[in-house]
């Protein structure tokens, strides 16, 4: 395992985040409250007077929502690696501009016209 340096990490090492983790715990706590509060007073009224499958929805969406807020919340790409220059070169010139690289000449052309 790399050593990376830097207050982004916690749990030895094997949970990676950003700085600011206030916002993290902001977030959900304002998003674990809120749906409390609609379980609470509002989920069993729904359940009987619309569908009983209001709150399962809402308790899945809620648990989607919690999954992909801590999937990109312990993730950081700021330790991810720099493009190497052919990489960059190759994603500013070529993947962007819709161009080829002709190996031949070594330099970039446009994509022939389609006849039709």
């Amino acid at each position: 395992m790399a050593d990376i340096s830097g207050r982004t990490g916690f749990l030895w090492g094997r949970i990676i985040m950003a700085k600011q983790i206030n916002v993290f715990f902001v977030t959900l706590v304002l998003l674990i409250g809120v749906c409390v509060l609609f379980f609470v007073f509002d989920a069993e009224y729904l359940s009987k007077r619309i569908h009983w499958m209001v709150p399962v929805v809402a308790g899945v969406l809620l648990t989607f929502t919690l999954l992909f807020l801590f999937r990109t919340s312990f993730s950081d790409p700021g330790i991810l690696p720099r493009a190497t220059g052919d990489e960059a070169l190759f994603n500013d010139r070529g993947a962007d501009n819709n161009v080829d690289y002709t190996q031949n000449t070594g330099n970039f052309r446009n994509p022939p016209e389609l006849k039709m």
